[in-house]
């Protein structure tokens, strides 16, 4: 019996353990399971990889709630019958619902819950856009909240329903952006006239080509032109020209009859 009892004891020491232990974490995570939560949604008309049940929702880095439901909008806002005023696929979207803790979208919008919706409505005006983020190079991706230069934002996709929940417009991940520049880039290429650049190219060295031969015979010319001989001649009648000008300034007669003009005679000896 001493020792049933003991075994007893010890059992009962560790349920009693564990019960604490238990308590003691609902009791830290009471606050967060309890505190009041309101839904939003928002709508993707492109990819949202990485994006799950459960991924976490931030404004800036700081967790506001999680994702609670990925679905397409066809199968919450049924389309309207087909007919020549509407195209089928033009409002299939990514439909994705999420989780915010009510205390921190109040602080965040700066408002109540009189009008969230309003409020809503303002940040959007001012650039506020939920994207795909990636958390890093080992981490998954989440959503982001952000509010984007209201210049560049994107404007919200085009719907023909009413939001059940509160609603964020989307904005394009950084992801999706370069692959779609990466895209436009290649489609913008495809459009060059690689042909007609060749042969412009190949024009241009035959331009080049003439250009060269031309320039190599005026060389081979000036090498067989005598410099020497050239500048002798040049000197000798540089001097000429300078002994001129001394005979010149001196005796202008020389220049003009050759020789000095004989002497007038005087007219007393006629």
């Amino acid at each position: 019996m001493n020792s049933d009892a003991k075994y007893f004891r010890i059992g009962l020491f560790v349920i009693s353990a564990l019960l604490i232990l238990l308590l003691g974490v609902l009791a830290l995570g009471a606050k967060n399971w309890f505190e009041p939560k309101l839904t939003f949604e928002t709508y993707f008309d492109g990819t949202i990889g990485g994006i799950n049940v459960g991924s976490p929702v931030k404004f800036r880095g700081v967790p506001l709630g999680k994702v609670t439901r990925i679905d397409f909008t066809p199968n919450v806002y049924p389309e309207p019958p087909i007919s020549s005023n509407n195209a089928p696929n033009k409002y299939r979207y990514i439909l994705v619902e999420f989780e915010i803790k009510k205390s921190l979208i109040i602080g965040l919008l700066r408002g109540d819950l009189d009008d969230l919706q309003k409020d809503l409505n303002v940040g959007i005006n001012r650039g506020m856009r939920i994207r795909v983020d990636m958390a890093g190079i080992a981490g998954g991706n989440y959503l982001e909240i952000d509010r984007l230069d209201p210049q560049v934002a994107p404007p919200p996709l085009e719907i023909n329903w009413t939001p059940r929940h509160y609603y964020i417009p989307s904005a394009n991940s950084a992801i999706t952006q370069i692959v779609n520049s990466l895209n436009q880039t290649l489609r913008n290429l495809g459009k060059v006239d690689f042909d007609e650049i060749q042969k412009k190219m190949v024009s241009l060295i035959d331009q080049l080509d003439q250009n060269t031969q031309q320039f190599n015979v005026l060389v081979q010319r000036i090498n067989h032109m005598d410099l020497a001989g050239t500048a002798d001649n040049i000197r000798i009648i540089t001097e000429e020209l300078k002994d001129t000008s001394t005979r010149l300034k001196s005796d202008p007669s020389q220049i003009i009859w050759s020789a000095q003009p004989a002497p007038a005679k005087s007219l007393d000896n006629k």
